[in-house]
């Protein structure tokens, strides 16, 4: 399994996103665990993983999988609930930080430079012109990989959760489906060996998400359009 970076300029994103109350919340207990964090910098990528990934945690303990709320709409859910109450919802954020950093430096393998890349070859899946073409045509994708991403956080594998995701819908589907990608029986079939790798990920100890690491991985004009969310 792997990610591939695909990078697109969010000088716009970036200026809402500096504005987040779940942001800086976040930020602040990530840099409570490791002070060197550069949000502003080369780190930013962090953030932005980390937000996307307690906003799905929080849709999955609040009920909300599979309905139609925004990214929005649960983050200022959570703005009122720490009004209510700061002193449980820090509480919450210090241990769910705590616990999704040691996943990001347990999941998350940063490839700087070729020779990095190629020793970590026979790891990562390429992406090619079929597969993305194959991924746009399947039905109901969202709340596929919304299932997936519950069964995940229910095995406590918070951190990259759309991301890993994502890639075993992916998967499933290619080793399911074939060229049926949208048959009712086909979709069930590829959704259960989803689930089941999904489950089975808790029991492994290796890196899922591979990134590599370039010039622009190091601009904070640019992000991963995978990484976050806007809507």
């Amino acid at each position: 399994m792997s990610y591939s970076i695909e990078l697109i300029n969010i000088k716009s994103v970036l200026a809402v996103l500096n504005t987040s109350f779940l942001e800086k919340k976040i930020g602040e207990k990530l840099k409570e665990i490791d002070p060197n964090l550069n949000f502003s910098g080369s780190d930013f990528r962090i953030l932005f993983m980390a937000q996307q990934d307690f906003n799905n945690y929080m849709r999955f303990r609040g009920n909300f999988i599979g309905k139609k709320i925004t990214r929005k709409k649960i983050e200022a859910k959570i703005e009122e609930q720490y009004k209510k109450d700061r002193t449980a919802l820090e509480v919450e954020l210090t241990v769910w930080s705590t616990i999704w950093f040691k996943k990001w430096e347990k999941r998350v393998k940063l490839l700087i430079g070729d020779r990095e890349q190629k020793r970590w070859s026979d790891k990562i899946v390429p992406v090619n012109n079929d597969d993305l073409l194959y991924w746009k045509n399947i039905k109901h994708k969202k709340e596929l990989i919304e299932l997936v991403i519950c069964t995940l956080i229910r095995n406590n594998e918070i951190c990259g959760t759309e991301i890993i995701a994502k890639e075993l819908i992916k998967e499933a589907f290619r080793e399911k489906c074939g060229h049926a990608a949208n048959d009712q029986e086909c979709i069930f079939n590829a959704l259960n060996s989803a689930l089941r790798r999904a489950r089975e990920i808790s029991r492994c100890d290796v890196a899922l998400i591979f990134i590599h690491v370039d010039k622009n991985y190091y601009n904070p004009d640019y992000c991963d359009t995978d990484y976050y969310d806007t809507n």
